[in-house]
């Protein structure tokens, strides 16, 4: 047998014998995507007179899907904390010169998986409104009306990420592709017949689309490896 024929069949045997230990601690992998997650979130501090109005929201709406399943949309989570603090009082039981300015009036916090992110293609302009439901201060109910919108006030700026990870059970590939614009902000919330208002200069509007592939590796591998978006495809 010639020189370079051998060279090529030890090669080759070298490639099924690689192959095959592969399999053999490998699970096959698996893929899923992100075709879309969209998100926005809004910060603003509005003080009036000895009133001191804090609204922090978060609105996210993301669709998912397995290599060979169908395109699942989720709305949410969708998300309001609303604190409203009077400056000119003193906390419960401390004293104005020992303790931290101002008692607290009012504090809810409201989540909702049925309020998502509006937006258009080029994220111009965004929208998250809904009722949220949500407790207070004292672990009361209450229902939280959000309505919020996003408008852009800069250019659409878009980069990619790609990483490989080893995990004791596995490994994980992923790429991203985002876009993001900076945004102006606006949000009205209601809540027991009171009206909090406020405005974000400094928020932006994203988008990620990426992919993400799970191997499971050991000689058993784990069924419940899912760290790509925590469930199977």
């Amino acid at each position: 047998m010639h020189p370079l024929s051998r060279t090529s069949a030890a090669l080759a045997s070298l490639a099924l014998v690689t192959m095959t230990a592969s399999a053999a601690v490998a699970s096959p992998p698996r893929m899923y995507h992100s075709v879309s997650v969209e998100s926005a979130s809004f910060d603003s501090v509005r003080v009036d007179g000895c009133l001191q109005t804090e609204i922090f929201a978060a609105a996210t709406t993301g669709h998912w899907a397995g290599r060979h399943g169908p395109s699942v949309r989720q709305q949410g989570p969708t998300s309001v904390f609303v604190r409203v603090t009077d400056l000119c009082a003193s906390p419960a039981g401390i004293t104005a010169a020992a303790g931290p300015r101002g008692a607290v009036v009012l504090q809810v916090e409201a989540t909702s998986m049925d309020v998502g992110l509006r937006t258009d293609q080029h994220l111009r302009s965004a929208v998250a409104s809904g009722a949220l439901e949500g407790t207070d201060q004292d672990g009361a109910p209450v229902q939280v009306g959000m309505d919020v919108h996003w408008t852009a006030a800069g250019p659409l700026e878009h980069s990619t990420l790609a990483h490989h990870t080893r995990l004791p059970e596995g490994q994980v590939t992923a790429a991203d592709n985002a876009w993001r614009r900076a945004a102006t902000a606006t949000a009205t919330v209601t809540l027991d017949g009171r009206v909090l208002t406020g405005t974000d200069e400094d928020s932006a509007v994203e988008r990620v689309k990426s992919h993400c592939i799970e191997v499971p590796t050991g000689r058993f591998p784990p069924e419940d490896f899912y760290p790509c978006f925590g469930f199977p495809g």
